[in-house]
C-alpha cells in the first residue's frame, strides 16, 4: 500500500472532520435498515421479504445520503461518489484477480482460526454464524431458479450498490481529503466490519473491505468497488443456495485441512503482491 499517500485531491471550503463523516456514515446505514428489520419481524422467511430488505435499503440510503452529501461533503457529488472516472479493461481484469487471491485468504484465515482458537471461542464463533447463516438462508435460499436470480440481484448487487456509495464513496472519500489515504482505506474498512456484525468472519471481512478500499482509491471508480463487492456476495449466494440449509450451520463444515488452509493462504498473498506489483499504472480516463 506504498503508493497510497500520493492523494491529489482537492480541499473545498466545506469543514469536515473524520468523527463527523464516519457518524454520518454509521446514521446512514442505521436508519436505512430501520425499515428493513421491521419487514424481516413481519416476514421472517421467503425471496420477497429479501428483496424488501435490498430494495428498501437502497432507496433509503440514496434518499438521505444524496441530500446529505450535497450539505457536507468535501468534493462535488462526482467525485465524492467517485463517479467520473472511466476505469481500463485492466483495471477491471486485475481487480477480478485479486478478489479471487482475496477470497482465497479469507477462506484459509477462516480455517486456520478454528484450529488455533480455544474450543471455547469457536463455540462462541460457531452459535453467531448459525445465527447470521439462518438470516440469511431464510432471505435467499431459494427452490427455483428464477427466485435465485432475484437473490443474486437482490443481495448480490443491490446492497453493494448502497454499501459501495456509503463506504467507499461518501465515507472513504471525504476521508481521503482529511488524512491520508491508508488512514481512510483502513478506518473505512473497519466501520463497514463493525457495521455487518458478523465476528465470525470479521477478519475476512475486514480484509475484503481493505481490499475494495484499496482497489477504489486506485481506480477512482465505484464501479471498480461495486462489482468486486457484488461478485463476492453473488458467490456467497450462490453457494448457499447450492447447498441445503441445516438448523445446525457450524463454521467447521467449510473448514479445509490445516495443511491446505496454510498453502492457499501463502499462495492467495504470494498472487495478491504479484497482482499489486503489475498493477496497470494507468487505470483510469478521465472525463
Amino acid at each position: 500500500m506504498s503508493d497510497l499517500e500520493n492523494n491529489n485531491f482537492s480541499k473545498s471550503s466545506k469543514s469536515g472532520s473524520i468523527l463527523k463523516f464516519s457518524a454520518i456514515a454509521i446514521a446512514v446505514l442505521i436508519f436505512a435498515q430501520l425499515p428493513a428489520s421491521i419487514a424481516i419481524q413481519l416476514m421472517p422467511k421467503g425471496i420477497t421479504s429479501g428483496m424488501i430488505f435490498c430494495i428498501s435499503q437502497l432507496v433509503l440510503t440514496l434518499v438521505i445520503l444524496i441530500p446529505i452529501s450535497k450539505k457536507t461533503s468535501l468534493l462535488p457529488a462526482r467525485s465524492i461518489f467517485r463517479l467520473k472516472a472511466k476505469p481500463s479493461f485492466k483495471a477491471y481484469w486485475f481487480s477480478m484477480l485479486g478478489l479471487v487471491a482475496i477470497s482465497a485468504i479469507g477462506s484459509a484465515i477462516m480455517s486456520l482460526q478454528y484450529y488455533l482458537l480455544p474450543d471455547k471461542i469457536n463455540l462462541w464463533l460457531d452459535q453467531m454464524y448459525a445465527t447470521t447463516s439462518g438470516l440469511y438462508n431464510n432471505l435467499f435460499y431459494t427452490g427455483s431458479n428464477y427466485q435465485l436470480l432475484l437473490a443474486v440481484l437482490g443481495a448480490g448487487l443491490l446492497v453493494p450498490i448502497y454499501e459501495e456509495l456509503v463506504f467507499r464513496g461518501y465515507l472513504q472519500k471525504n476521508l481521503e481529503t482529511l488524512k491520508s489515504s491508508t488512514f481512510a482505506i483502513i478506518l473505512t474498512a473497519l466501520i463497514f466490519t463493525i457495521l455487518h456484525f458478523n465476528l465470525a468472519e470479521i477478519i475476512p471481512l475486514f480484509i475484503l473491505a481493505v481490499y475494495i478500499g484499496v482497489v477504489a482509491f486506485k481506480t477512482d471508480s465505484i464501479i471498480i468497488a461495486i462489482m468486486c463487492h457484488a461478485l463476492n456476495n453473488a458467490f456467497a449466494i450462490v453457494k448457499m443456495n447450492l447447498s441445503q440449509p441445516s438448523a445446525n450451520m457450524t463454521i467447521a463444515s467449510d473448514i479445509l485441512p490445516f495443511w491446505m488452509a496454510g498453502v492457499i493462504l501463502v499462495l492467495g498473498i504470494g498472487t495478491l503482491i504479484v497482482i499489486f506489483k503489475y498493477f496497470p499504472k494507468k487505470l483510469i480516463n478521465e472525463n
